[in-house]
């Protein structure tokens, strides 16, 4: 976690072993279909994996004065905080049930979580630790920052600044 003028700004949480291992395994394919001489399947999987890292895999979750933002290394998603309804720490087990559509395995989970009540936007790298942000307009968020707790908390103390308090949930 980082604070800079009012900003704070929490890290994608660290992987789990088990995403980590999956992660290391599945970046051992593009070197074995260079050696095999699969080069057009090793370019494919080298573009999978920059794509992911570039679009899909957020760097970090930001509160920042009366919004919340996610950003990855090409893009940035803005959200005002009276646009949060609620937010809280979640299980995993019972939050990650559904169909994934996007990346799944390679850093975490990145993308739609399909199934369920409703269609949620995920952007984890453990299965546990999450958080959940309902909005207004908008899917709800699933998220992995570094220090859950902590997050939670600035994002209360910031919707109370703001004047807008999220619904209680933890």
């Amino acid at each position: 976690m980082s604070e800079v003028a009012g900003e704070r700004a929490f890290r994608l949480a660290s992987m789990s072993p088990v995403v980590r291992s999956m992660s290391l395994a599945l970046c051992l394919v593009a070197p074995v279909c260079l050696l095999s001489r699969q080069r057009s399947a090793a370019a494919v999987i080298c573009v999978v994996f920059a794509g992911v890292w570039l679009l899909l895999r957020p760097r970090r979750f930001v509160v920042d004065g009366d919004r919340f933002r996610i950003e990855w290394p090409l893009r940035t998603l803005t959200i005002p905080l009276d646009q949060i309804r609620e937010i809280g720490t979640v299980s995993g087990k019972d939050s990650l049930r559904g169909v994934r559509v996007g990346a799944g395995g390679l850093w975490g989970t990145f993308g739609l979580l399909v199934g369920g009540p409703e269609t949620v936007e995920i952007y984890v790298s453990r299965s546990d630790g999450l958080v959940r942000l309902a909005r207004l307009n908008g899917r709800p968020l699933l998220i992995s920052p570094e220090d859950p707790a902590k997050f939670v908390e600035t994002m209360k103390q910031r919707q109370a600044e703001s004047g807008r308090i999220a619904d209680e949930k933890s």
